[in-house]
């Protein structure tokens, strides 16, 4: 068994015992009953039943003796028994047939009035818990609840009202869930009222008669109820029962016949009633406010839950409400009409219906335009006095300061209402009137609870006409927003001027932020219906709530305030107010329209009081600058300001959110606000309005294509204002805007749009036309911005503008300041490094046409340099990219770059037309090449250095791109033109020092560009450079073109005249152009006339400058031509012979002769130590050159005609540099020679080693030619061979004069190198050599027995090896000359006998030495200071014996004629020299007593007697052949026996033994020989010619040094004192002059070349 059926049969027993106790005396039969019951519930107990609730009811023998106990006087026990009836009850064990006992047992308890509380309990017990009450025994059991409701305490009246509401409520619940039940079993039999539904019927209806005073037809036994009470129950019933009532037409029924009528009936007296009328007669219900109040909630009840069942009725109902407001009647009765129509208002599906239902029928009062015109006069009423406080005593006025702290002031003229609170949309309000049920009469209240009501009531109106609008949109619905539409119209009037005057009395803040938003909503919604005068009407309202009063909104462009004397001040109410309007155009933005004008007029006013300026982004901040003086700041002001100005920037931030139509209403707005500002004629003008445009367009980039064409027209009209805050406004509105635009994402890429992209960049076009800088440097800050973030995202649209502007910034016609070139250099700087493979072909060329445009201006120097850095950046990317670019070009041709009709008509039509049109490969170069040719011949030197180089660099790196014509074009219109112009540039630049315009003083500028003459030479240094360069580096192309020809020829023409400027600068770069133009790579070969030209070029530059030094000599050496230059002339000869040479004719031999005489005439310098050639350091580059260029002609193979004849005489010219001056080259007059020497400072000792070095080099590459060609009939007919020894006798002459010592050793290893190779040939042509054999003689006799010293610090193994050069002197006339004196002149062996005569004797002097020379040969100085330097005088002694011995060798020729001559020659001499030295001998020693003679003529003497004592064996061994020994000879030998007899007394054992050995010889001469003849055995001859033969000389001479005297060959310390030539230099220059060659002495080239010929090769100075 469950628990509480356990406790339910526990707790019966007891009861059941507990009542059989107390009736087993007096009540037997309830005694009985119970023991009954007891025992059945026992059973039951024991059957463990879990329903034993419902075997309870089953049976009446458990409630039976509870049912007896209440029949009972017994109060104990009719308590107990009732009680129990309750648990049963309660517990559903009643059973069904015990209903109406146990409610006829109430009744009779009712009548005897005992437990009347247990009866209304068990009453409801029955109702809430059972279903069986029903019918008749429910309106038994209901009368009775309403007969206890009439009882006279209160406790029981009051619990059978509770009750009877209850039981009303369950008997209406019940219809409901019979209803359920109903559909559930729905069948067409179910037609009829249930049971439950007829209940409440009945009981509906009996209510209604009761409360309308009548008797009852259900409730039998009542006879009357409160109409209160009666009321209160029809309200519960109607409000918890809607659907009763509707769904069922009984119930409706009721409704339209018993409760509609009833309250109209009721409402007659209250309609009735007036002030001033007569109170109702009601003898009833006096209580006027209970029923009135009861009214009105039924009212209610019906408006809200029947108004479409009691259409009529409802606005009868209405009506009634609306008179209630009228000015007659009680204050509490408004008051109370107002607390309903709040309600009602409350609700805005209600309000929507009575609208459709009334206002929007023809035939219909305009119930909702009555209800808010009577609310409004109400509100107005409470304001202007009409509704006296003091009525029916129930109101009283509060002036300010009696108020609460926390109360809520209006106040508006004299009258002041206080608000406890202020109510809302989401705050539940509590009607004070309606909910005064309990009172009889209406409560004390406040003016401020009536305003209170109305002020919710307007907000429920408000919120109410919002929702349904809502709806409606959300729901599409027409007929709902019609509806809401004519609300509005209805509505509006009345709205504005309740909320108006509701603002105006607000003295609280949120009071006034509660009217403010309800202002917001409807203002909105009005936007919203399109009710545009609604609108405009409601947002002027509270524009002119946001600004002081004396402010007019419709005045703009200036400032109110003119005199400051009159302060503005904004009242909290203003602040606030124009806080409520940001929000509401931040908000409801979208609707505004028109009625931004207004809202944006007073911001603009707004932000002059307060003194706001835009920034960057357009936002609006105080200015810290902003004068104070116009506006009170008070604490409100300051801490809301910061509110306001972030207010303002989401104002238009927000903007992004409004629709297009709406977004164009506020552009359009701000735009005429604008002009109407600029319109004005203040000297200040707000920037508000182009601020906000900026600050709307940025947030609206998505849609900027719909503001574009009048945001962009506007601000540029602004840009031409003269006032300069806007001007420079507008630009920078304008420009930051195309930047966020360009940078924005678009749906379609800006690089797939050129459209747009045009259109964005056509204003900053049209800013071009704008002369100021501010507006100038944004447009450029802005371009350059672009290109730096969105570059790689333009189309090809977009450059042509982009270029156009960047152009605008370098034209000539409208010059821009420096920071303004600055600025746009900078875009063009990114356009050209970073954007160029973006761009067509067009925009290329118009790329170059700009940056050499930034490259001319003159503000900036660094700029102008830079720009033609890009101008060589550019070439690359041409160069890079040429197969790109072609192939661009091939498909613009065939379809065309772009649409026409894709681009828009933008304000430059040339920029579209530049765009389209395509542009070939090679016009792009001579663009190119054509800009950087105008940098070339730039004022500035440095942009002329920098073009030049970029030119020239440009056209060698790429000229393989360029096609012939474009070289043409190039060579013809570029490059010579440059050229020339940059010659008359640099003739006529001025050469004074350059200076400061300014302040005239000069600029520290290095002396070699100091003046502008100077700098133009650089200039003309790297024109003629460069030009060179190009026809060297492209010589293959430039060779193809039809006048390649006129171009070399005016080029050279133009080298030309570089190498002919005065200033070595030019000149010696013109001949580096000439220099490197002619190297050679193989492509002129087939065109002979080009190297013609350069020959004749080269000849004209070598003329002229060496013709003009050696004719008009200058002092100091200034203008010389220098060493650079020479060298540079001399090297490009070598480029140009090897082509020329097979023309090369004698006259340009001579040409080229006086040339390198020329060249090398010229003094060195000071420059010497750093021109030295580091090949050679004793040749400068110059005389290496000219030693090159001479072996190129000798070694050239190509000419036909041989020049090495000429090329050694030039050799041999240059070869006196060796021991002369340079300036007889070429100048063989001693007169002009004079003049040469006069103006010509002394040469240094370095500059006098380098010709030295020059002329031996010469001197030896002369020989050498000769050795190789000596064979050669031009050599032998041109007399080589002579002017060599001629050429070699000077320095030879010299020997020890010469200034460099190696000159003379030189020329000695020459001449016997000369003479061993050409003896043959000589003797084979002897006539055409007698000439060189006179030369020889001279040149030997000089060389040999010149009058010059040894220098003193020569050693004495020098002197010695110096003495072997003699030596080697005299063994080459021994070995190679004596040998052939049968082909040599006579003349010339008798002079080389008397050469050999004087050398056969020792001597330290060209003359034999006299006494006092003998023992005093050194000065006494010397001898003082060193006694032993006698000793060391030196006595050529090997020398002296070579000469003897070759005298001896040849003294025994006799075989022909010439060689007997020799032989006779030769020992005639041989013993006069021995009987000379036999007589000085004898003669010395007489006279020096017995001092010994010097060792060298003990020496001497004792080879003078080995030589006689060789002589005498000679002639014995001839003994017997007479014939061959001349009879003379005989005669000479013993003619020396006498001399050799005075010897016999010297004291030398040396000379004795030697002249023993001679005098032993004497003894066979003095037979006399026989003399034999020889018979020929038939022949032709008469004597043995064999026998004419020379004894071979190691055969018959004996050799003179096999000897033992120590005396002669130890020679070691022997030294002697150096014998200085007479006359000092003197000598030495007369000897020079004595050289010199001459045309006299020269002879001639060739036989056939004629005399004038000769002269101009020998002599070009002739």
């Amino acid at each position: 068994m469950i628990g509480k059926w356990k406790n339910l049969v526990d707790t019966l027993q007891t009861d059941l015992r507990s009542v059989s106790s107390e009736a087993k005396r007096r009540h037997p039969a309830v005694k009985d009953a119970a023991e009954r019951a007891i025992l059945k519930l026992r059973s039951l107990s024991a059957a463990n039943d879990k329903h034993i609730n419902e075997v309870i009811a089953r049976s009446d023998d458990v409630i039976q003796p509870f049912i007896l106990g209440c029949e009972t006087k017994n109060p104990k026990l009719i308590l107990i028994s009732i009680t129990c009836i309750q648990k049963l009850i309660s517990h559903d064990a009643v059973p069904d047939t015990s209903v109406t006992i146990i409610v006829k047992t109430l009744s009779d308890m009712h009548r005897q009035e005992i437990e009347l509380l247990r009866i209304l309990q068990t009453i409801l017990l029955l109702l809430t818990s059972t279903k069986l009450l029903h019918g008749e025994t429910l309106a038994q059991a209901i009368a009775i609840c309403f007969q206890l409701h009439s009882s006279s305490e209160h406790t029981i009246a009051n619990t059978a009202a509770a009750t009877l509401r209850q039981v009303v409520a369950v008997v209406f619940d019940r219809v409901i869930q019979e209803g359920i039940r109903q559909n559930e079993n729905a069948s067409a039999e179910n037609e009829k009222m249930g049971v439950c539904a007829t209940d409440a019927y009945l009981l509906f209806q009996d209510i209604c008669q009761l409360t309308n005073w009548e008797p009852p037809y259900w409730l039998v036994g009542v006879k009357e109820v409160p109409r209160t009470f009666g009321l209160e129950l029809l309200e519960n019933v109607l409000v918890s029962s809607h659907a009763t009532f509707t769904d069922q037409k009984e119930f409706t029924f009721l409704l339209k016949e018993r409760v509609c009528p009833l309250i109209i009936k009721l409402f007659s007296p209250s309609i009735k009633h007036s002030r001033g009328g007569p109170k109702p007669s009601t003898t009833s219900d006096s209580n006027l406010f209970s029923v009135c109040v009861r009214l009105l909630r039924i009212v209610h009840c019906l408006l809200k839950n029947y108004h479409s069942e009691l259409v009529t009725e409802c606005e009868i109902f209405l009506s009634i409400i609306v008179k209630f407001l009228d000015a007659d009647k009680p204050f509490w009765q408004r008051t109370v009409a107002l607390e309903v129509l709040h309600q009602v208002c409350s609700e805005p599906a209600l309000l929507s219906d009575f609208c459709k239902s009334y206002d929007l029928q023809d035939q219909s009062s305009k119930v909702f335009h009555e209800i808010m015109g009577a609310m409004g006069g109400f509100l107005q009423s409470l304001f202007t006095g009409n509704t006296p406080a003091s009525q029916n005593g129930v109101a009283s006025p509060i002036h300010l300061g009696q108020q609460p702290p926390d109360s809520i002031i209006f106040s508006l003229g004299h009258t002041t209402i206080m608000l406890s609170a202020l109510p809302s949309m989401r705050s539940t309000f509590k009607p004070l009137l309606l909910s005064a049920l309990e009172k009889s009469e209406a409560p004390p209240f406040t003016d401020g609870y009536t305003l209170g009501v109305t002020y919710a009531a307007i907000l429920h109106i408000i919120n109410s006409i919002f929702q349904s609008h809502n709806l409606a949109e959300s729901n599409s619905d027409d007929e709902l927003m019609s509806t809401v539409s004519e609300m509005t119209n209805a509505s509006w009037h009345g709205l504005l001027a309740a909320l108006s005057l509701l603002l105006d009395a607000a003295q609280d803040e949120t009071a006034r932020e509660l009217v403010l938003k309800s202002h917001q909503d409807f203002a909105s919604l009005c936007g919203s219906l399109g009710i545009d005068v609604a609108r405009d009407a409601f947002i002027t309202a509270l524009c002119k709530a946001s600004l002081p009063p004396h402010y007019d909104l419709f005045i703009t462009g200036v400032k109110h305030v003119e005199d400051d004397k009159h302060l503005v001040m904004l009242s909290a109410k203003n602040i606030q107010c124009m806080r409520s309007l940001l929000s509401m155009a931040h908000c409801h933005g979208k609707i505004l329209g028109t009625g931004w004008n207004m809202v944006l007029r007073t911001l603009q006013h707004l932000t002059w009081i307060l003194g706001l300026v835009p920034t960057d982004n357009g936002q609006l901040v105080p200015s810290p600058s902003a004068d104070g003086a116009n506006v009170v700041k008070t604490a409100a002001l300051s801490a809301d300001l910061p509110i306001i100005c972030s207010m303002l920037s989401r104002l238009f931030q927000s903007s992004q959110y409004l629709s297009e139509k709406a977004l164009m209403h506020l552009i359009q707005a701000l735009c005429q606000l604008s002009a109407e500002t600029e319109a004005s004629t203040s000297r200040e003008k707000s920037l508000f309005s182009v601020g906000k445009i900026l600050e709307t367009c940025l947030v609206n980039l998505s849609r900027l294509h719909l503001l574009w064409e009048l945001v962009s027209a506007h601000l540029l009209t602004v840009c031409h204002e003269k006032y300069t805050p806007r001007r420079t406004w507008g630009a920078l509105a304008l420009t930051k805007l195309l930047r966020a635009a360009i940078e924005a994402d678009h749906s379609l890429p800006l690089s797939q749009n050129p459209k747009l992209t045009t259109s964005l960049l056509g204003p900053l076009v049209q800013m071009c036309e704008i002369r100021s800088e501010d507006v100038r440097l944004k447009q450029l800050e802005c371009l350059h911005e672009i290109l730096n973030s969105r570059g790689h995202t333009l189309p090809l649209a977009a450059w042509p503008p982009v270029l156009y502007i960047l152009g605008s910034v370098v034209t000539a016609e409208h010059p821009s300041s420096e920071t303004v070139v600055r600025q746009g250099f900078l875009s063009q700087h990114l356009l050209v490094n970073d954007f160029l493979p973006l761009i067509s072909p067009a925009c290329i060329a118009q790329c170059v046409e700009v940056t050499g445009g930034f490259g001319l201006q003159r503000a900036e120097l660094n700029i102008s340099l830079t720009a033609v850095g890009l101008l060589w950046h550019i070439s690359d990317f041409l160069y890079q990219n040429h197969d790109k670019i072609t192939e661009r070009n091939r498909e613009n041709e065939e379809c065309g770059e772009i649409k026409k009709q894709e681009i828009v008509s933008g304000p430059i039509v040339a920029l579209r037309q530049s765009f389209i049109s395509h542009i070939s490969f090679d016009t792009l170069w001579i663009s190119l090449f054509q800009r950087v040719g105008d940098l070339c011949i730039d004022v500035r030197p440095p942009v002329r250095k920098s073009a030049g180089q970029t030119l020239f660099s440009t056209l060698s790196a790429h000229g393989d791109l360029l096609k012939p014509q474009t070289w043409n074009i190039v060579l013809w219109k570029v490059l010579f033109p440059l050229l020339e112009e940059v010659k008359c540039l640099s003739s006529t630049a001025p050469d004074e020092s350059l200076e400061r315009p300014e302040t005239n003083t000069p600029i520290l500028v290095h002396h070699s560009r100091n003046t502008a003459c100077k700098q133009w030479a650089e200039t003309q240094v790297g024109t003629i450079s460069g030009v060179a360069r190009v026809f060297q580096t492209w010589r293959k192309i430039l060779f193809t073109l039809d006048n390649f020809f006129g171009a070399w020829e005016l080029l050279l023409r133009h080298i030309e005249s570089g190498a002919l400027h005065p200033t070595s600068e030019v000149s010696t770069a013109a001949l580096s152009s000439f220099h490197e133009l002619l190297k050679d790579n193989g492509t002129h070969e087939g065109a002979p006339e080009l190297w013609d030209v350069a020959w004749h070029t080269w000849h004209t530059i070598g003329h002229r400058i060496t013709h003009t030094y050696l004719s008009y000599p200058v002092e100091g050496g200034e203008d010389l031509p220098s060493q650079n230059f020479l060298t540079s002339l001399m090297r490009i000869f070598t480029l140009i012979y090897p082509k020329v040479a097979s023309r090369f004719t004698r006259e340009d031999m001579m040409n080229f002769s006086k040339v390198v005489r020329g060249v090398a005439a010229v003094p060195i310098g000071p420059d010497l130590p750093f021109v030295l050639s580091a090949q050679d350091c004793n040749l400068t580059p110059l005389q290496s050159s000219i030693l090159v260029a001479l072996e190129c002609v000798d070694q050239c193979p190509d000419t036909e005609m041989s020049l090495a004849a000429h090329v050694i005489m030039e050799y041999l010219v240059l070869g006196t540099l060796s021991y002369l001056p340079p300036p007889v080259l070429g100048t063989p007059a001693l007169d002009l020679l004079g003049k040469k020497l006069a103006h010509q400072t002394r040469m240094s000792k370095s500059e006098e080693s380098v010709y030295i070095a020059l002329g031996e080099q010469c001197i030896s590459s002369a020989v050498e030619i000769y050795r190789s060609r000596k064979t050669e009939d031009s050599i032998i007919r041109t007399h080589i061979m002579e002017n060599i020894v001629k050429m070699l006798r000077g320095p030879l002459g010299l020997k020890y004069s010469c200034p460099s010592q190696s000159t003379w050793l030189l020329c000695h290893s020459t001449l016997l190198s000369v003479i061993e190779e050409g003896v043959d040939t000589a003797c084979e042509r002897a006539s055409e050599f007698e000439g060189m054999w006179i030369e020889l003689g001279k040149c030997l006799e000089e060389f040999l027995f010149g009058d010059h010293r040894p220098p003193v610090n020569l050693t004495y193994e020098e002197r010695m090896s110096h003495e072997q050069l003699d030596v080697r002197m005299i063994r080459l006339i021994q070995e190679q000359i004596l040998p052939r004196a049968s082909h040599t002149p006579p003349s010339f062996i008798s002079h080389v006998m008397t050469l050999l005569n004087r050398g056969s004797v020792h001597a330290t002097s060209p003359q034999p030495l006299t006494t006092a020379e003998l023992y005093n040969p050194l000065p006494a100085t010397l001898r003082a200071t060193d006694p032993d330097a006698i000793n060391t005088l030196p006595l050529r002694e090997q020398f002296a014996k070579s000469c003897f011995e070759t005298l001896l060798q040849f003294s025994f020729y006799k075989a022909s004629s010439s060689s007997g001559d020799v032989s006779k020659l030769a020992l005639g001499t041989l013993l006069k020299r021995c009987q000379e030295v036999l007589q000085n001998y004898v003669k010395d020693e007489k006279l020096s007593g017995r001092c010994p003679l010097p060792r060298s003529r003990m020496a001497e003497i004792a080879f003078v007697m080995r030589a006689i004592s060789s002589l005498i064996g000679s002639l014995q061994a001839r003994r017997d052949h007479m014939t061959q020994i001349d009879v003379e000879v005989w005669d000479h030998v013993v003619g020396l026996y006498p001399y050799l007899i005075d010897c016999v007394t010297c004291n030398s054992n040396e000379v004795r033994d030697t002249l023993k050995e001679a005098l032993h010889r004497f003894r066979d001469l003095l037979v006399p020989p026989k003399l034999a003849t020889i018979e020929t055995d038939g022949s032709d001859k008469t004597e043995i010619e064999a026998e004419t033969e020379i004894a071979r000389p190691e055969e018959v001479v004996p050799d003179l040094n096999n000897h033992s005297d120590p005396s002669i060959i130890d020679q070691e310390g022997v030294s002697s004192e150096p014998v200085s030539p007479k006359n000092g230099n003197s000598e030495g220059e007369e000897n020079k002059k004595k050289f010199v060659i001459t045309e006299t002495e020269l002879k001639t080239v060739d036989s056939e070349v004629t005399e004038n010929e000769q002269n101009s090769v020998l002599n070009p100075e002739g």
